[in-house]
């Protein structure tokens, strides 16, 4: 590490770790203490608040880590440009890519990290909190939803068949391999008419298929009426008892939310909802997997873009520092929302939809440090 890196590095790790601290401040303010305070007003233990506070950490650092780093330079090369320092090290012939150098080293090193811990560490972190919370609402509550509750939407028997199928109580692993569903309900289609509703107190897995028993199933027919007629089901002769879902193990990856499943179970979960014909489903968890290591590269797009422009922001204060940063961020944000959104639609592949936004910002951080490099734009 040379003198030139050391420098650059001192200007902005410390606005770095002050911009983490602001913008997680910011963040938990605006969406997770709003719901701790419900929690604490229905006579929540302090240690047990402080707990979901320290499951949520992860989930907000890898949001705010790469806007720190956006901040952290629009601030820093902003004071190196404003006291002449990045004419002086023009002057000696040092450019400004390999200015730049320390920076991009700086946030591939605090990108990388957080790659790693999203594959498995937030998903768990997010598993736990959202437990934790769902504990807490139901006190005092009913509601029987379980944490293991999922639903499936697969291809039915027949052609132009549908099954809705619902399990509240989840996957149950017992000894010698044997599974179970417990509390299975089953709204059968046909021809996009509900035809049938099954219910089950449970349903036992034939073993090395993927086939599911129902036991005590109860069926009713349904009667069904579009504009004009009704209709009766004349399928009601037809006993139900079993149904292909999947086997249990690929089965539990279901009933957590998308953020909840590792990413070693989220391939599981995408093919099995594809291989149901729940395609949106199946996007969503693609999308999700790339998303994780997509999103913490944003470090290194706000880097190559924020140096660049603090050398040219030689008059702005740190309020106009902080609001170029939420400006970009917000323009950065709503850009992986499009592109993901259009591939969840199946418009783009999930490695497309998800490094898109990258490369573009990495295309515009590119031409920000050659135009700097080029004009010697430094106020």
């Amino acid at each position: 590490m040379t003198r030139t890196d050391r420098i650059v590095l001192l200007e902005i790790v410390g606005p770095f770790f002050g911009s983490v601290l602001l913008f997680t401040s910011l963040f938990l303010a605006a969406g997770e203490l709003q719901k701790l305070a419900e929690f604490a007003q229905k006579g929540v233990p302090v240690t047990e608040l402080l707990t979901m506070v320290a499951y949520t950490m992860p989930y907000v650092l890898a949001y705010t880590i790469p806007m720190a780093m956006l901040l952290a330079t629009l601030l820093g090369f902003g004071r190196l440009s404003g006291d002449s320092e990045i004419v002086a090290l023009f002057a000696s012939g040092t450019s400004f890519p390999r200015i730049m150098v320390p920076v991009i080293g700086f946030a591939l090193a605090i990108a990388l990290p957080i790659i790693v811990v999203n594959q498995s560490m937030i998903p768990i972190a997010n598993q736990r909190r959202e437990e934790m919370a769902r504990s807490v609402r139901q006190r005092g509550s009913t509601a029987a939803a379980t944490s293991d509750a999922f639903t499936l939407v697969v291809n039915g028997a027949q052609q132009d068949q549908r099954y809705l199928v619902r399990s509240e109580g989840g996957v149950h692993f017992g000894k010698d391999g044997t599974a179970f569903l417990d509390r299975v309900g089953i709204l059968i289609f046909e021809h996009g008419l509900a035809v049938k509703a099954v219910g089950a107190a449970r349903a036992e897995w034939k073993l090395g298929t993927n086939t599911w028993t129902l036991v005590d199933e109860k069926q009713s027919p349904l009667w069904m009426a579009d504009s004009a007629t009704l209709l009766v089901n004349t399928s009601k002769s037809v006993a139900f008892r079993e149904v292909t879902l999947g086997k249990p193990k690929d089965l539990s990856t279901l009933a957590p939310k998308v953020t909840e499943v590792t990413s070693a179970e989220l391939p599981t979960r995408a093919r099995v909802l594809r291989e149901n014909g729940d395609l949106p489903g199946a996007r969503e968890a693609e999308i999700e997997q790339q998303g994780r290591i997509s999103f913490p590269l944003a470090a290194l797009v706000f880097a190559m873009v924020g140096a660049p422009l603090g050398v040219q922001r030689t008059r702005s204060g740190k309020g106009m520092g902080f609001g170029f940063s939420v400006l970009i961020t917000f323009v950065y944000w709503t850009t992986v929302q499009i592109f993901q959104a259009v591939g969840k639609g199946g418009g783009l592949p999930p490695v497309a939809a998800c490094e898109i936004p990258n490369v573009l910002g990495i295309v515009a951080g590119i031409w920000l440090i050659w135009r700097v490099a080029q004009k010697g734009a430094v106020n």
